[in-house]
């Protein structure tokens, strides 16, 4: 009884800010530990879409914060590889590329990206006729399958900032272990993508592995569809005689 009450002030004074960012930091955990389980909780109603938007700017804007510092604490070198690079390829030096305000653009592309991916594969859900989907489930599956994705690529601009370098003629990447670790993150980033979209699809509307695999790349089939009919529109325009 005395212990519950030493603890009831300590309860209280806690920011509820902290408190809020310890929750996220143990679901985005265990979203990375196992997908499988994490999904199979949420399919019971215990994560939302505005959970999961909470979950997701707060590691955007971490993510972000760091990388504005990192950025503004390197400048100099990062301007200078710019330049060097742009004479290195004959092209011009893009004077905004580094600058640390252009870095703000972090989460909003984060934030924009996967829900319009989200809701392309919601709409081949509908397509397929899975029983009690809900455009909510969709976007949160996508909001939390796109964070390690984003972890990994806001981990590779970090590290390109804070060890800028530029490859060597004839070496590649291997000359630039920055740039080589950063493209080895990001392509691992794109498959634990792919990995966590199907545990979610399997787990939240029990589709089996091919119709899960068939609605990740739905965004991939409407692109090919909508290529298709430009082309032939364009093709049928220009033989009209």
């Amino acid at each position: 009884m005395i212990d519950q009450i030493e603890e009831t002030p300590q309860g209280k004074i806690l920011p509820a800010a902290l408190m809020a960012f310890a929750e996220s930091k143990t679901r985005i955990l265990q979203l990375l530990r196992s997908p499988s389980t994490f999904f199979a909780e949420s399919r019971n109603g215990e994560r939302t879409f505005i959970q999961a938007i909470k979950d997701s700017m707060l590691l955007w804007m971490t993510i972000t914060v760091v990388l504005f510092c990192v950025t503004v604490l390197n400048l100099n070198a990062i301007k200078t590889i710019n330049l060097a690079l742009s004479s290195l390829t004959g092209t011009p030096p893009h004077a905004n590329a580094y600058l640390p305000w252009s870095q703000l653009g972090f989460p909003l592309f984060w934030s924009v990206v996967p829900l319009i991916i989200g809701a392309i594969r919601h709409l081949f859900l509908v397509v397929l006729g899975e029983r009690d989907r809900s455009l909510q489930k969709t976007l949160a599956i996508a909001l939390y399958a796109a964070l390690p994705f984003s972890l990994v690529t806001g981990l590779s601009s970090i590290l390109a900032a804070a060890i800028p370098c530029m490859p060597r003629p004839n070496s590649g990447m291997l000359s630039c272990p920055s740039l080589l670790i950063g493209s080895l993150l990001i392509i691992a980033g794109g498959c634990t993508d792919i990995y966590v979209w199907i545990k979610g699809l399997k787990m939240v509307y029990r589709q089996n592995t091919g119709r899960a695999f068939l609605t990740y790349i739905s965004p991939l089939i409407l692109f090919m569809l909508a290529t298709f009919a430009v082309y032939s529109a364009a093709s049928m325009l220009l033989l009209r005689p």
